[in-house]
């Protein structure tokens, strides 16, 4: 997770990102998103209230 969060933050620095913007805390997780597994739309885009239901206890874990 830190070698990640370190080449997000070089990234974000480099293209000139506002410190409030760059991430501090990521979390690396091993589930694939499709439409199957519910956290995808037909779309492909993100259903936003299914994901913070399953990884609820990740994101406090985050912030805590």
């Amino acid at each position: 997770d830190e070698a990640v969060l370190k080449e997000i933050d070089e990234h974000c620095r480099k293209n000139r990102i506002e410190r409030f913007e760059i991430p501090q805390r990521v979390a690396l997780l091993e589930d694939v998103w499709t439409p199957d597994t519910g956290l995808l739309t037909d779309a492909f885009k993100l259903k936003r209230k299914a994901i913070e239901s399953k990884y609820q206890s990740n994101i406090d874990e985050l912030y805590a």
